[in-house]
């Protein structure tokens, strides 16, 4: 869903976890992403299961949608959050969504089939910003390592 989409039909849209409709868009401090969130329970996934983050103009940020059956993925790795641990029936319980998150990150040239681990909605808001930090430094030494090349100050003379 994209995030025009939402904000035309937002209030016609019931929370999936208690029925409210009370429904508005968010942007986290750890990101360039719209979520959506129910101002009634606290869910983070209140539209669709598997649905965290709406698309953007423009936006090439994570997929929107998990093209991985979210339940299996729990149930395969003991039904707890391999980063913190919480149980599945804990974070239902403190209304956190539960997704998969992949082991190679796509961003990182990670397969989209490629393997996934369960993962609680606030541990994955943490992983992002460590993530672009991690990008940002590959792509920073990445520049140095082509800067003294380029600019002829190391050269093969012996």
């Amino acid at each position: 869903m994209r995030l025009m989409d939402f904000e035309a039909q937002r209030d016609k849209m019931e929370c999936r976890r208690c029925g409210s409709t009370s429904l508005e868009s968010y942007k986290p401090n750890n990101g360039n992403h719209v979520g959506v969130r129910c101002t009634a329970c606290g869910c983070k996934d209140p539209i669709e299961q598997g649905v965290w983050w709406l698309a953007q103009d423009g936006s090439r940020e994570h997929l929107r949608k998990s093209k991985h059956n979210v339940a299996e993925v729990w149930q395969r790795w003991g039904n707890h959050c391999a980063f913190c641990g919480k149980s599945g029936s804990l974070c239902e319980r403190l209304g956190i969504s539960r997704q998969a998150q992949h082991v190679y990150p796509i961003m990182f040239g990670g397969a989209e089939d490629g393997p996934v681990i369960p993962i609680c909605a606030r541990c994955q808001e943490m992983t992002r910003p460590l993530l672009l930090e991690t990008r940002s430094i590959s792509d920073a030494l990445a520049e140095l390592d082509v800067k003294p090349k380029a600019n002829g100050l190391f050269s093969d003379r012996r």
